[in-house]
This record gives structure tokens, C-alpha cells and sequence, in this order.
């Protein structure tokens, strides 16, 4: 079962994705496996040492799963569909505090956010052991790069106020999902014709 903690533990497992694997390689130079981190470009300073930065960014309900049906928990109750969500995040690459030049900046931008998208298409769905609560192997969400419109992508930037724009991508992380706390008793087809049929008929009279 999932629970509301789930969006936080998608975010966490996707910065621990990344720091797991930078400290599993040995081609990826001074990178710090923990300058991966869950934090918004206009909280990131010039002095900072955040290399990679993940902001949730949008959450949407998933249009396709809306109309799940009931599942059952115990005896006659069944429990209501789980909330279906798609999480949509910024990953954006800061330069070290060593690179002094600007063409320097940029080419260590670009490889740090090569570096992220090549771990997550290596491991594009995340790991049921990675997550809070128990989640389904069929439940799993995927991670994808997506693709917006450029005006969005403007608009997502100036949002963020006094952040100056930096390499990054939009990624797709779903379908999340978050069980419903409401259950139901509802009897099974032949016990609902059974107690039908057990109402006395008004038309009877004696």
C-alpha cells in the first residue's frame, strides 16, 4: 500500500538513483555522489556545491487510470481506486566552483547532464525496494524524458526568481499512485439476490 508519501519518495529515490550510480563508476571524474540533490534553481547559489539539482515541477492526475476499478480487501469490503498521478520534474546541471571559465562551465553543465540522462535511461523504471510502502512490480513508475513546448519551458524558468538558466531536461516519472483510505462493504451478486428476495411483497396481504 502506498500511501500520501509516496510523491516524496519518488522524488528521494530519484536523487538516490543518481548518487548510487555516480559512486558505482569510476568514469565520471571529481563528481560527488552526494552534490545529487532535491532542490529548486533559484534556492541554488554560485557558491553552492550542488553539481545536480531535481524540482518537482507539475502533478497531474492520470486521465487513463481514472476510472479503476474497486479492489478488494477483506470479506465484502472493497476499497476505492487509488489516486493515479504523473510527476513531472526539472533536472538541471550546475557548474563546480573550479571551473573559472565560461566555455568551461558550460562543457561541465552539458557532460553532468549527459551523465544524468544516461542513468536514467538505464534504469527507467524505479525499484519497488527503493520506495515507501508496498508497491506492486505492475505499479512501478517509469521514468521518460519529456518534452515541452518551448513556451513552457520559458515560462517554467521565469518562475523561478533571480535563477539564471542552466542546462537541464524535463523528465515524466509515473504512474504514481496513492490508495485510497475509503473502503465499502458491498455483498457479492448472490448474496444481493438473496437478501432481494427475502423483502416481503406489499402486493401480499394476511
Amino acid at each position: 500500500m502506498a500511501g500520501y508519501g509516496i510523491i516524496a519518495g519518488v522524488s528521494e529515490a530519484l536523487v538516490r538513483l543518481l548518487s548510487d550510480r555516480i559512486r558505482e563508476r569510476e568514469d565520471v571524474g571529481t563528481v560527488d555522489p552526494d552534490s545529487v540533490a532535491l532542490v529548486a534553481p533559484d534556492e541554488v547559489g554560485e557558491e553552492s556545491d550542488i553539481r545536480l539539482g531535481i524540482s518537482l515541477y507539475n502533478v497531474t492526475e492520470n486521465p487513463t487510470m481514472k476510472n479503476a476499478d474497486r479492489t478488494r480487501t477483506e470479506g465484502t469490503n472493497h476499497r476505492d481506486p487509488p489516486l493515479a498521478l504523473d510527476l513531472k520534474y526539472l533536472v538541471t546541471a550546475y557548474p563546480g566552483s573550479d571551473d573559472a571559465e565560461e566555455s568551461a562551465r558550460s562543457a561541465t553543465q552539458q557532460r553532468l547532464l549527459g551523465l544524468a540522462m544516461q542513468v536514467f535511461h538505464d534504469n527507467a523504471r524505479i525499484d519497488a525496494d527503493a520506495l515507501p510502502g508496498a508497491v506492486a512490480s505492475d505499479a512501478l513508475p517509469q521514468i521518460a524524458v519529456e518534452s515541452e513546448p518551448i513556451d513552457v519551458l520559458t515560462g517554467l524558468w521565469s518562475s523561478f526568481d533571480g535563477a539564471s538558466f542552466a542546462p537541464s531536461v524535463t523528465y515524466h516519472v509515473g504512474p504514481v499512485f496513492i490508495d485510497s483510505n475509503r473502503e465499502e462493504s458491498i455483498p457479492d451478486v448472490h448474496e444481493r439476490e438473496t437478501l432481494t428476495s427475502q423483502k416481503p411483497d406489499p402486493s401480499r396481504k394476511g
